[in-house]
């Protein structure tokens, strides 16, 4: 599967939704070192937070994106 990543200048909660199939999810450093990742089973759900500078890759069987629904919302990065 290709990799989709989503870039951000604040810190975000991105929520994941896999509608069809397994996906590896991985969160990259703003340095491109890989900070965390885990599998995403079929029909599952999780919420992972993307700092500020990082990126996060959804990779699937079925293309960019192909079969899941990535929602993030920005929160409050502030000290």
């Amino acid at each position: 599967g290709s990799p989709s990543p989503h870039g951000n200048d604040h810190a975000m909660e991105a929520t994941l939704t896999n509608l069809r199939e397994a996906i590896e999810v991985k969160v990259w450093s703003p340095h491109g070192e890989p900070l965390r990742g885990f599998g995403l089973g079929r029909h599952g759900v999780a919420t992972v937070h993307v700092g500020p500078g990082e990126r996060l890759f959804v990779s699937t069987g079925e293309g960019p994106n192909g079969k899941v629904k990535v929602e993030c919302n920005q929160i409050d990065d502030r000290p």
